[in-house]
């Protein structure tokens, strides 16, 4: 299962190569590549798509954005950033992000991510009526699940029973779509879905569509992806953004064996523990002098709390 997670993520970086060089297509998978493409106004269409693909059972006729951090309650509460925040014709209100590294109580950041637009819809003196909030999360690795888990791409949760099928609600609902599962070819790809978590894993290194891809969605999306399209100050974001994500990454993947290391060698888990704790700190406060990254962002990829990472 390791291999294979690091598989998915060297190809995600084959693109890039150096910091001389860059793929005329954009990297889906690094948060700046995702928004620009499936985050703004003139790609509306592309995004309505996406979000059809994901939630077949909703009748998504259109979209508004709305701004990408939501308002939390308190001075020190966490900020959210999400990576795309929209309102659907419907009142939904949806959450998109992506991420490529791994962390810990990651359902439950997800979860704290989902609440927020929940709660403040709830006004002083007014009643618990709600629009519907449904957070997707785009992850490169394999998630944790129950013995009861049929292995799939896209796995869907709302608030039920526990022992049946009776719904609490279906207000607050969470999407994860797995593309480290993802594993099939391009030419092996038959359905809309298939053929566009593909292209999120591999469109840096698309500069055409397959054949097999010949819907208009998918030559729009080659469009919006080209880096030809990029001004000279989006071109040195994304270069700016791909750098960080690329150290990021390779930072984490080492502070996962480190700690591994540890572990083994002490023999128990809490060297294990100590291990990755350390790595991470190591890595919070690298990433805080790099200055690139918000402290929440820092906070997200490492799993560290704010306030930690302000002692760094």
């Amino acid at each position: 299962m390791k291999q294979k997670e690091t598989s998915v993520l060297a190809q995600g970086r084959e693109g890039t190569k150096t910091d001389g060089f860059m793929s005329p297509m954009i990297d889906l998978k690094i948060d700046y590549g995702f928004k620009k493409v499936f985050g703004t106004d003139e790609n509306k269409r592309l995004t309505i798509g996406m979000l059809r693909a994901i939630l077949p059972d909703k009748d998504i006729v259109d979209l508004t954005f709305i701004q990408n951090q939501a308002d939390v309650f308190g001075s020190d509460a966490k900020k959210s950033v999400y990576d795309i925040r929209c309102t659907l014709s419907d009142g939904s209100r949806v959450i998109v992000e992506i991420q490529q590294t791994k962390q810990h109580h990651f359902k439950e950041r997800v979860l704290y991510y989902g609440s927020m637009p929940i709660s403040n819809q709830i006004k002083v003196g007014a009643d618990y009526r709600m629009e519907q909030v449904i957070v997707v999360s785009f992850v490169t690795f394999d998630m944790p699940h129950g013995e009861k888990w049929d292995e799939k791409v896209r796995t869907h949760y709302r608030l039920r029973e526990v022992h049946g099928d009776d719904e609490m609600t279906d207000r607050l609902e969470f999407v994860f779509v797995e593309l480290g599962r993802m594993n099939k070819s391009a030419e092996e790809c038959e359905t809309f879905e298939e053929k566009l978590y593909h292209c999120i894993l591999h469109m840096e290194k698309m500069e055409v569509m397959p054949e097999n891809f010949d819907e208009d969605y998918f030559k729009a999306l080659n469009r919006a992806a080209r880096t030809a399209n990029f001004t000279g100050e989006e071109l040195e974001e994304y270069r700016k953004a791909m750098r960080t994500e690329r150290d990021l990454i390779n930072q984490l993947a080492y502070a996962q064996e480190k700690g591994y290391e540890n572990g083994k060698a002490e023999g128990k888990a809490e060297g294990l523990a100590e291990g990755r704790s350390e790595a991470s700190m190591v890595i919070a406060s690298s990433l805080k002098q790099q200055g690139t990254l918000s402290m929440e962002q820092i906070a997200q990829a490492t799993g560290l709390s704010v306030d930690v990472i302000n002692t760094l």
